[in-house]
């Protein structure tokens, strides 16, 4: 009998080599993916050119996110329901409109969740806490369905988390953050209240049609639309407005931060500014402008006003 050149032993012995070697490979891959590493970093021991080394290991494409976990929950809102309320520590928030009927909350952490955000409901107002052992990592996603915009409230306070906004239409908006930033993009609000403390509050393609308040101590409000009427105070930050073709009356101060305020052009205005120490950037020096209908009242204490 003719003697076999491998035998199904050995192959079996070769085929659990190869599966394990593979596996150690890919494991360690992952895991100077995850540290950082580049190999240019070795490139003086190596005595290599860096240029030689810039391909890093990248497996972004294939979403080998091991570490994260997550958890979602769909909510029903009831007809009786206009109001909205999120109270978070430290946790990002990201809120965005979709065509649905529930809402729909993600939680996602680089730390084990145990439990989704605490949920209270009282009348028309549903409110959503974060919980004492909600990951302060965390990054939580709101999708809030169409048919809620036309009645509705949503009112979102954090300490230190991120808040980020886009394509909302909305009754009222109101978003508060102690250290946090603020971000609000291609919404359409009747009124709209953004409160920071030290973050800064930026928005893009804004439409409030009743009122809009801005506020912060010493991070910078900077952002365009047509807002209404605009009341917006800060401390050492700067506010940078740019009103897009629709101005109306306005009250800004500043202690020491600066004022750039951009007028569409053909407005009517007039604008009261006081200052002690703060100087006048405007066209012609001049104040005033058209019909003067709309009325701008500043004032700074050290802070300049530039007017375009």
């Amino acid at each position: 009998m003719k003697k076999k050149f491998i035998s199904s032993n050995m192959k079996i012995f070769m085929l659990i080599l190869l599966l394990l070697s593979i596996t150690f490979y890919t494991s360690g891959c992952i895991a100077l993916v995850q540290s950082g590493y580049k190999l240019s970093n070795y490139a003086d021991e190596l005595h290599l050119s860096p240029s030689a080394l810039e391909h890093n290991l990248n497996f972004n494409n294939f979403n080998l996110d091991f570490n994260t976990s997550y958890l979602s929950k769909d909510y029903v809102l009831n007809d009786n329901v206009n109001e909205i309320d999120f109270s978070l520590n430290s946790q990002d928030i990201k809120v965005v409109d979709y065509d649905g009927d529930d809402l729909k909350i993600q939680i996602k952490s680089n730390n084990n969740i145990s439990n989704d955000l605490y949920e209270i409901q009282s009348g028309n107002r549903l409110a959503f806490n974060a919980r004492y052992d909600t990951p302060s990592d965390a990054s939580i996603s709101v999708s809030i369905p169409y048919n809620f915009k036309d009645k509705s409230t949503l009112k979102i306070t954090t300490s230190s988390g991120d808040i980020n906004i886009s394509s909302l239409s909305l009754n009222t908006l109101n978003l508060s953050s102690t250290s946090g930033s603020i971000a609000l993009s291609d919404s359409f609000l009747n009124y709209l209240d953004l409160n920071s403390s030290n973050g800064n509050i930026t928005f893009d393609n804004i439409e409030t049609s009743t009122e809009t308040k801005l506020s912060s101590s010493s991070g910078d409000i900077i952002g365009n639309g047509n807002l209404g009427s605009i009341n917006g105070n800060t401390l050492s930050g700067d506010i940078n407005l740019r009103i897009i073709d629709s101005l109306n009356n306005m009250s800004l101060s500043s202690h020491s931060g600066s004022i750039h305020l951009s007028i569409p052009e053909g407005s009517g205005y007039k604008i009261n500014y006081e200052t002690k120490s703060g100087s006048l950037n405007s066209p012609n020096d001049k104040l005033s402008s058209g019909d003067e209908s709309s009325l701008i009242n500043i004032t700074t204490e050290s802070g300049n006003l530039n007017i375009k």
